[in-house]
């Protein structure tokens, strides 16, 4: 044997001694860089202990009652720390380890985690939930909770930013919230612990049962450097990252996402993410322009509703243009901007004048300002372009309406129920002018078709007693006037009208009882105060 020989296990020891002390330097490296943080046990997850006992059952109860009525799950973390870690990177690795609130998420799920020393909260929310949320919903929470967060008040923050999001999401799906803070009733199966397929999370676990710890890394120094990385062709990968950094621009307050969405824009020209970045970005500009006008500031108010429009894309989504843009000029004018809310609406008929159905909403708002030679122009050049479309047909006849060309409106009336013989809105209003010309005939079948279709058209419920009395058949009327006002004995359009009728056909007695009935319900309704002048006077 030779001296190699010999030494080959002295060499073997060592290389194996080496091995050991590095892997376990490295795993005692790595245990350091990494925050155990427990599976959830239920909607309120206080690792931080700052939540009062009251609190978080009431929290609980509201959330899982959420979960309940719309199944959307709403999961709230406290922790002492982030451990140097970024919030949002931070809630982003919770939100995967427990799989709720994770953009891939397949259930509708949200996680709010609040960090107790950084005074910080983010809310993540799965890509499954993003159409069932309101609008603008998680930066309204963050500004109800930032100022309870710096103020080290954690209970009284999450329990203001739930309930905000409860109330917002109750109006936007068309729920009642009542009672959502009490317990839901249990079933006699209750004691049984049931588990989340998604998120492996146990709904009942017994108090002597420890949760099951999960890991979030966080890094070892926040002031190591990542290697450079060179920049690959666009991916799924970064598709989908593009469009989480995105929608978590929702989260911030409207001024910092702005400036977050702009920076985005300028930075990501061939980004997939790029037009509802512009679609937010419209959409902050005009909430942060009716915030000022809000507070006073007209002219930082206008600017940035301006802003909104000229930085709108003249392809935007219906929601965007019906939603924001086409409110805008209705919005100055009834801020007392009249001069800007006109300059607003020709600046929108500059940019999507050659859209009929756009056209159609702006000539909208002439409308609701009585600018009836206005509207007249906008829906005229709408059914210019689109001589077929009844929607068209109907905001003339509206707008001719308004500007007493009375026949003319007639005929776009029925126009429009040619090509559309569905159209309520244009029925009624043929119906109307129908009875005002006389026609009493025709405007009875018209009311008796609109009836039909919508049972509860307090109008045309009105124009068919009307009808009956023109046409001189008062016993007839009558039933059909007692009947109404039994189904709804608050139809003011009918009880003024039928007031005023009597009070003209000398059955002063009747007309008092309607004409008083009237004023009872809705004094500033001038019809209602003519009627029981004139049945005072008979």
């Amino acid at each position: 044997m030779n001296l190699s020989d010999q030494r080959k296990p002295s060499w073997i020891l060592l290389v194996c001694c080496s091995a050991t002390l590095f892997l376990s330097l490295g795993v005692n490296q790595l245990a350091q860089t990494k925050q155990q943080i427990p599976a959830p046990t239920g909607h309120v997850n206080d690792f931080a202990g700052v939540v009062d006992e009251k609190t978080k059952q009431q929290l609980e109860n509201l959330l899982e009652n959420v979960k309940l009525k719309t199944g959307i799950e709403f999961d709230l973390a406290t922790v002492q720390s982030t451990g140097g870690q970024d919030i949002s990177d931070f809630s982003l690795e919770l939100a995967r380890d427990w799989n709720i609130g994770a953009r891939t998420t397949a259930k509708k799920s949200l996680l709010l985690v609040l960090a107790v020393n950084e005074k910080m909260a983010f809310t993540r929310f799965s890509r499954s939930v993003q159409n069932d949320l309101p609008e603008g919903v998680l930066g309204e929470m963050g500004q109800r909770m930032r100022a309870l967060v710096e103020a080290g008040q954690f209970s009284e923050a999450l329990n203001a930013g739930v309930q905000q999001f409860v109330s917002s999401l109750g109006q936007k799906l068309a729920f009642s919230t009542e009672d959502f803070d009490k317990a839901t009733p249990v079933a006699s199966t209750a004691n049984l612990p049931t588990v989340d397929k998604d998120s492996g999370r146990t709904d009942q676990v017994p108090a002597s049962i420890e949760a099951l710890p999960t890991t979030v890394k966080t890094p070892a120094s926040r002031n190591e450097k990542a290697p450079a990385k060179t920049k690959k062709p666009n991916t799924s990968v970064d598709d989908a990252a593009e469009s989480e950094e995105v929608e978590l621009t929702l989260t911030k307050p409207l001024e910092e996402r702005v400036v977050i969405l702009k920076a985005f824009l300028d930075g990501h020209p061939d980004s997939k993410s790029r037009a509802r970045a512009t679609e937010l970005l419209v959409a902050a500009y005009a909430a942060l322009g009716d915030e000022r006008l809000k507070k006073g500031d007209s002219a930082g108010g206008i600017e940035q509703l301006m802003l909104a429009i000229a930085d709108a894309p003249v392809n935007a989504s219906e929601k965007l243009f019906a939603g924001v843009i086409s409110q805008i000029p209705l919005n100055l004018y009834l801020r007392g901007e009249p001069l800007a809310a006109t300059k607003a609406a020709q600046t929108i008929e500059a940019k999507f004048g050659n859209d009929p159905k756009r056209l159609l909403a702006l000539s909208g708002f002439y409308l609701s300002t009585e600018q009836g030679a206005e509207a007249t122009r906008l829906a005229t050049q709408a059914v210019q372009l689109a001589p077929d479309l009844a929607e068209a047909h109907q905001g003339l006849g509206r707008a001719l309406h308004i500007s007493l060309r009375l026949e003319e409106a007639a005929a776009e009336y029925k126009r429009a129920l040619e090509l559309d013989p569905n159209s309520k809105a244009a029925r009624r209003s043929l119906a109307d002018l129908d009875r005002a010309f006389g026609k009493s005939e025709e405007a009875l079948t018209l009311y008796r078709q609109q009836l039909d279709a919508e049972p509860a058209d307090k109008a045309a419920r009105a124009g068919l007693v009307l009808s009956l009395l023109d046409l001189g058949r008062t016993d007839e009327a009558k039933g059909e006037l007692e009947k109404a006002l039994q189904t709804d004995p608050r139809n003011l359009t009918m009880l003024a009208g039928a007031a005023y009728w009597f009070a003209a056909n000398n059955d002063s007695d009747l007309a008092l009882a309607l004409g008083s009935k009237a004023v009872e319900i809705e004094p500033r309704y001038t019809w209602s105060q003519i009627a029981l002048a004139r049945a005072l006077v008979a």
